[in-house]
């Protein structure tokens, strides 16, 4: 509340030594004046609390909005990291292959570069993220819903994935046990289910345990450990490059720079899903941004008004005041001319006259 009544207002006057009749007027006069300048502000507060309420919802819903834009933002710069990293991978597969002996290592340096493409996919937190952080169940990553306006469903965004993972579904006699890939790790876990309970059987992608792989479209057949062998279909996700096993530990060349064609491929496919949904937010941002503008300036008319009428009644008051206070003050000096009159009198032929 604006306060006219400091300094040399009335309040004071409350703590000077005025006579006791000049400071009960402006006693009485402060609280009339409280009683109408609080009236005031009661009902400001009652007229803006829907404002404030739906300022709240309009922040929220532009914070979430500008959370996927800023997802998206940061998935533009993910998929560049994970470009270079796919130019290092076609070297090391043409590299492997004129240098058969060094094939072990071939094989450590692909299977971490798969790590590190997972790593940049996962770099964010889900709120900031679109792109990472993929459900070990669909592969996906998680969707972004935002409630764009009062009268309409939520939308939805979602882009496709950038990292690289899969989930092997047993099948056959292998039924029960499938193998769920730990995107950021070289390896993968046996479970009963993809999401489910973890068994006892953990495999190292740049271990020899998984041999005689053969592949066929989607299914796959392996011997764990030379002893146990393994049948499923192979369910990938993202730019859907296998580890170096998946591949015969580096002699399927061919398969491995297919694989790497296709994960550029896909990659390409991440970007352009990052521009749509972009173009999708974009104006819906502005459109939530034009609203909230539209609630922060008639918060501030509000404020304007209240302040203005609350000065208006302070600054009458204090003219009234003063007003009194000039009529008591000629009052008392009218007093005062009297009893001089009167003293001088006292002391003249007639002074007899008051004894």
């Amino acid at each position: 509340m604006v306060n006219a009544l400091t300094g040399n207002g009335l309040s004071s006057l409350l703590t000077t030594g005025t006579n006791l009749n000049t400071v009960r007027i402006a006693e009485r006069m402060y609280t009339d004046m409280r009683k109408k300048t609080d009236a005031i502000e009661a009902g400001y507060d009652e007229d803006v609390q829907p404002l404030q309420a739906r300022r709240g919802t309009l922040a929220g819903r532009l914070r979430d909005l500008q959370a996927v834009q800023t997802a998206v933002s940061n998935g533009e710069q993910q998929v560049k990291d994970v470009q270079l990293i796919l130019f290092e991978m076609r070297t090391l597969v043409n590299r492997a292959e004129a240098n058969p002996d060094s094939r072990s290592y071939y094989v450590s340096q692909f299977n971490d570069r798969l790590k590190e493409i997972n790593t940049i996919a996962d770099r964010y937190s889900d709120t900031y993220n679109i792109v990472g952080n993929a459900d070990v169940k669909t592969l996906l990553p998680p969707e972004k819903s935002v409630q764009v306006s009062d009268f309409t469903a939520e939308e939805t965004f979602q882009a496709l994935y950038l990292g690289t993972s899969f989930n092997i579904i047993g099948t056959g006699a292998s039924e029960g046990v499938s193998y769920q890939n730990e995107p950021k790790s070289n390896f993968m876990q046996a479970v009963d289910a993809p999401g489910g309970d973890e068994q006892d059987t953990s495999i190292l992608h740049d271990s020899s345990r998984v041999q005689n792989v053969v592949v066929s479209g989607d299914t796959i057949q392996f011997d764990l450990d030379g002893t146990t062998a393994y049948t499923g279909t192979v369910e990938k996700g993202g730019l859907g490059i296998m580890p170096s096993w998946y591949y015969d530990n580096f002699t399927d060349f061919d398969g491995m720079r297919q694989a790497i064609r296709d994960a550029e491929s896909h990659l390409n496919d991440v970007s352009f899903s990052l521009r749509q949904i972009d173009i999708e937010v974009t104006p819906f941002i502005a459109r939530v941004e034009r609203d909230v503008g539209k609630i922060e300036s008639a918060l501030s008319d509000a404020a304007t008004n209240k302040n203005k009428e609350v000065s208006e009644i302070e600054e009458e008051t204090r003219r009234q005041f003063e007003a009194v206070e000039q009529s008591l003050a000629q009052s008392s000096a009218d007093l005062d001319r009297y009893k001089t009159i009167l003293q001088s009198l006292n002391k003249g032929p007639f002074a007899d006259i008051f004894t």
